[in-house]
């Protein structure tokens, strides 16, 4: 499935950088030539992968290795960054311990506290830009994605010549209570902000690097998800939907379904609804 928002943007004023930027720059798609034609998988454009991470240190080790793994078999030029948001158990110090045996591939940044995590995807998107990387994408640390369909997701980007690809989770494995949250938000926000994705907060898209430069994000909570779809789309993006597999949580404890969290995150949908419509009149 492909969203293009081309036609939509044309009736967007500018006058901020997330919507000035009208014409990105021809895109280094994978496996992509600088002339157009088809490259070989080790010449792929440089991808950096980051890992928004809280109290993750049953599974941040296992999922560094797959993204290791999955990343060398596509490109030789890689990122991995781990984003620590503000841990209490370790998970900081095992992503370091792992980093230092990877030194050329791996990076960790990190909050002191826990910021949410909205501000931890702004921080792992500062970070995979600072890499120089083409295409800068993230994966939740949880290990209930299968690295591997990260291929899936650029083999997407070139085929359907988009510049951002959001996986959605094709079977959920979470709980009853999880899903149906997941459903009334997925619903709520696509109304409020028009975002575009059937399965707006899975954790696993990937995006070129132009449109993190020609969007400004400002939400810290789970408004960020719909927040990047739609200016995405408000600058002409070429949004691809990739279907990929979701594995039940094996280790740790899931978050982000708070009352304090639903309650910033919606707060922060309202807000975003309220900085669209004014760029609008």
């Amino acid at each position: 499935m492909t969203t293009n928002a081309r036609d939509e943007s044309r009736a967007a004023p500018g006058g901020r950088q997330w919507l000035a930027h009208r014409s990105p720059r021809r895109v280094a798609h994978p496996g992509v030539a600088s002339n157009g034609d088809v490259a070989a998988p080790h010449v792929a454009a440089s991808v950096a992968l980051f890992l928004p991470a809280f109290n993750e240190a049953e599974n941040i080790a296992c999922t560094m290795q797959a993204a290791l793994r999955s990343l060398s078999r596509i490109t030789s030029a890689y990122k991995v960054i781990v984003v620590d948001d503000g841990s209490t158990d370790g998970t900081r110090q095992i992503a370091a311990d792992l980093a230092g045996d990877y030194p050329d591939h791996v990076v960790v940044v990190g909050h002191d506290v826990n910021r949410g995590y909205g501000a931890a995807l702004q921080t792992g998107f500062r970070a995979g830009l600072k890499t120089g990387c083409d295409w800068i994408g993230f994966v939740d640390a949880d290990g209930q994605f299968d690295l591997d369909e990260l291929s899936s997701l650029l083999q997407a980007a070139l085929v359907q010549r988009a510049q951002f690809v959001a996986g959605y989770r094709m079977a959920r494995a979470d709980s009853w209570t999880r899903r149906q949250l997941g459903h009334a938000w997925d619903g709520l926000s696509a109304r409020i902000v028009n975002h575009g994705l059937r399965d707006v907060d899975c954790g696993f898209k990937i995006i070129h690097r132009d449109i993190l430069l020609a969007v400004r994000l400002t939400g810290t909570y789970a408004s960020i998800s719909p927040e990047l779809a739609a200016k995405a789309r408000m600058t002409g993006t070429t949004i691809a939907q990739v279907g990929v597999t979701h594995y039940p949580r094996a280790g740790g404890t899931q978050s982000g379904a708070s009352v304090k969290v639903v309650i910033r995150s919606l707060r922060g949908l309202l807000d975003l609804r309220r900085e669209i419509a004014g760029e609008s009149v």
